[in-house]
């Protein structure tokens, strides 16, 4: 399995416990990256990146897109007025802190605008792609 700090879900799969692994986006392969380059997703669009022991699936959807750029802007907002002085400046993530400056950390917040709405999905599972993703969603049910 790869080093990440996923969350690890159980499967069962042929008697064994098989682990499925959820990846945060932030930690998208070069793969993702060089696909975005070439164009946009579309909704449900699933990119799979195969590596040795394991596969990475990579799923966008819309929805999840429209919420994670609201996310965004909040904390882009918070950041702003931690920059101002208005609200302390605990736990901003897109602000950078160096001795007794301060500044908006813009690449962070392009990264994370052009990640919005992608999911990774680790497995060793030999199961179509929708079916990985499928068995992640029923654990919040």
């Amino acid at each position: 399995m790869p080093p990440c700090s996923a969350r690890p879900t159980w499967q069962l799969s042929q008697k064994t416990v098989t682990p499925t692994l959820l990846a945060p986006a932030a930690q998208s392969t070069y793969d993702i990256a060089e696909y975005q380059k070439t164009g946009e997703m579309s909704d449900q669009q699933i990119v799979v990146s195969h590596q040795e022991g394991f596969r990475v699936i990579y799923q966008y959807r819309a929805k999840r897109a429209a919420l994670d750029l609201r996310n965004i802007e909040k904390q882009v907002a918070k950041a702003k007025k931690a920059l101002s002085g208005q609200i302390p400046a605990n736990r901003t993530k897109f602000l950078s802190i160096k001795a007794k400056s301060k500044q908006l950390n813009q690449k962070l917040i392009d990264k994370a605008r052009t990640l919005a709405g992608i999911k990774g999905y680790v497995t060793n599972l030999d199961i179509p792609d929708q079916e990985v993703i499928a068995h992640y969603h029923q654990l919040f049910q």
